[in-house]
């Protein structure tokens, strides 16, 4: 309608250009928008490659439209007659559905993410460094939900770890957070684990001295993820000890963690054994 070859006054320009005023043209994040002014009408849809072409619902990337009062058909090649129906305006959403559209696409772009970093089944702590890292300190220091997790197919562990992402992210801005040492003796600082159903549980627990963590958010909102606890040499670290306030259970940390469970450390005392070594065939 416009590629002709002619001169033209400008008040026969503004009357083709008037003509095209029911246009609309599909922008590339998913926005109908008046062809004329830009204005966007409404978002129609996530967009997805389907069979080689952009698109969001049934609308193509960077084509045009007419809108007929709120329904929209295709056009011909001289952008000026309708053709097939393809859609019309939905409803316009109140503010808690408009945000819970926007947290379903945020959800479905963490999985999207982690679906590219997963690339094999979580079935060891190893496994774990797949993930975020405070995700995967979340679910290495809960050892009743990791053993419920390792046991889930590729695709249930890529779920569970977008759910556990979105809602430190929610939370406390992160899903890695901060790594730190603690130093201070008999702190109590709020830890942050999972449930065997995978709830997140936050409770005061006495931290271990020279335990390392993962920090959530800042100030007085800041939430620890245990990772280890400081085993001396020839020690295996023990995660539950570590998030009960312990260090590993073993005969070398006998007499610390009966301080640490009493809250005394009498002077020149000793811890021994519950049971005597001469019945340990008894037992």
């Amino acid at each position: 309608m416009l590629a002709q070859k002619e001169e033209a006054s400008y008040a026969q320009v503004l009357e083709r250009v008037r003509a095209l005023r029911f246009l609309v043209v599909m922008r590339p994040d998913g926005y109908l928008a008046g062809a004329l002014s830009g204005k966007p009408l409404q978002r129609m849809g996530r967009v997805a490659v389907r069979e080689g072409r952009l698109m969001a619902g049934r609308f193509e990337v960077g084509a045009f439209y007419w809108d007929k009062g709120g329904v929209f058909y295709t056009v011909d090649g001289a952008l000026s007659r309708p053709g097939i129906l393809m859609g019309e305006l939905g409803l316009e959403r109140d503010w808690v559905n408009a945000a819970l559209d926007g947290a379903e696409d945020a959800v479905a772009e963490v999985m999207v993410a982690l679906g590219q970093l997963i690339t094999s089944p979580v079935r060891s702590v190893q496994g774990l460094a797949q993930l975020p890292s405070a995700v995967a300190a979340l679910i290495a220091s809960s050892p009743e939900y990791f053993a419920r997790y390792s046991a889930l197919p590729v695709q249930e562990q890529i779920r569970e770890a977008a759910r556990l992402s979105t809602h430190l992210l929610m939370l406390y801005g992160s899903a890695a957070g901060t790594a730190t040492r603690l130093g201070a003796a008999g702190a109590r600082l709020p830890v942050l684990s999972l449930t065997a159903e995978g709830a997140l549980a936050l409770e005061q627990v006495a931290v271990p001295v020279g335990a390392t963590a993962a920090v959530l958010g800042t100030g007085a909102g800041a939430v620890y993820v245990l990772t280890s606890a400081d085993s001396g040499p020839g020690e295996a670290g023990d995660g539950k000890a570590a998030r009960q306030g312990f260090k590993s259970f073993t005969e070398g940390n006998f007499r610390e963690n009966l301080a640490r469970l009493t809250g005394r450390m009498p002077e020149d005392a000793h811890a021994h054994h519950v049971f005597p070594h001469v019945l340990a065939e008894k037992f």
